[in-house]
């Protein structure tokens, strides 16, 4: 499994770390190929020897597994979306007030 990538600091930084279990449970381990793997090892075949062709196949299924995981691992659930999209309008809905109180007081 890919490890999550490390939270960023600060109040959203913590949703996505929340959020990262969540990503954990997402991880898929890809068990059916996405494509054929016999007919590209009969194709690879008429270019290379078998035993290359059978190498090139594992080494591009690996590349594969690794880009997918890669972008599970990167990509923020929708439940992480929501949370972050929640503190930042309140956040936002804080600063608004504290900024009429300020002006408030100023004048």
């Amino acid at each position: 499994p890919v490890d999550a990538p490390p939270a960023a600091p600060g109040v959203f930084g913590d949703a996505l770390a929340s959020a990262s279990g969540e990503r954990d449970k997402r991880h898929v381990t890809i068990e059916r190929k996405s494509y054929d793997t016999h007919a590209l090892v009969v194709r690879l075949s008429e270019q290379f020897t078998a035993e290359q062709a059978e190498e090139l196949n594992k080494v591009l299924d690996e590349l594969l597994t690794q880009t997918v995981d890669r972008i599970i691992a990167t990509t923020a659930s929708q439940a992480a979306h929501e949370q972050l999209s929640y503190l930042y309008k309140t956040d936002m809905t804080a600063l608004r007030n504290e900024m009429h109180v300020l002006e408030r007081s100023h004048w």
